[in-house]
């Protein structure tokens, strides 16, 4: 699908961004598998993980969480505001 009205390199930028999005996801994925693959049990991966990452990752892992809870909190209120959905005890 083509998109009308929308300049050529910003297009062209957007694929690159999604490319790099995309490339970056699968390294990441490798990388895991080959680690999870080579440690001896499952919970020595984990802690050395955890090592590596240390607390700068908690911090990050934190502030992430909490705009994933701000979201659910806002998708709750639109839901009910302007879209005048019913909020019971399932939602």
């Amino acid at each position: 699908m083509v998109a009308r009205g929308v300049d050529p390199a910003a297009r062209r930028r957007s694929l690159e961004w999604a490319q790099l999005t995309a490339t970056t996801i699968v390294a990441s994925t490798l990388i895991d598998w080959n680690g999870a693959r080579s440690a001896p049990t499952p919970w020595s991966y984990v802690a050395w993980l955890a090592a590596g990452q240390g607390p700068v990752m908690t911090g990050v892992v934190a502030l992430v969480a909490a705009l994933r809870e701000t979201s659910v909190l806002f998708a709750l209120l639109i839901a009910r505001g302007p879209l005048r959905e019913r909020i019971g005890a399932m939602r």
